[in-house]
């Protein structure tokens, strides 16, 4: 399972793109979209009480707490685009962002200076 890199930045997918990749689906992204009641992710974004709610559909331990380069954490910035807001997952030092083609090493500091995030949903 990869991570769905590609997004636009126009659209407003990357909660569903960082859902999946921490829930860690068997299916494609493109299958997973389709298990979903969401008729135009990339229009409707994914708000966090979503988010939340199907984690715990999958079971999935979460809890919010501040960021560390020790786990996988999903975490919404304010400020890592210019343009609007965005999901991104930090795990284990390692940036996975949808807009992006790859994911890169950030260290913990240079993460939060560039996000503005100090703490977010640490998937166990």
């Amino acid at each position: 399972m990869d991570f769905p890199f590609g997004q636009d930045p126009s659209t407003k997918d990357c909660g569903f793109r960082c859902l999946y990749y921490v829930l860690k689906s068997n299916l494609t992204y493109e299958e997973w979209l389709k298990t979903l009641l969401h008729k135009n992710p990339a229009e409707e974004g994914l708000p966090l009480g979503n988010i939340i709610s199907h984690l715990r559909a999958q079971k999935k331990n979460i809890d919010c707490v501040a960021i560390s380069d020790d786990a996988t954490f999903l975490v919404y910035s304010s400020r890592w685009l210019p343009t609007s807001g965005h999901y991104l997952v930090y795990d284990h030092g390692v940036v996975y962002d949808s807009v992006d083609t790859e994911p890169r090493r950030y260290s913990l500091d240079d993460f939060r200076n560039k996000s503005g995030v100090y703490s977010g949903l640490r998937i166990l």
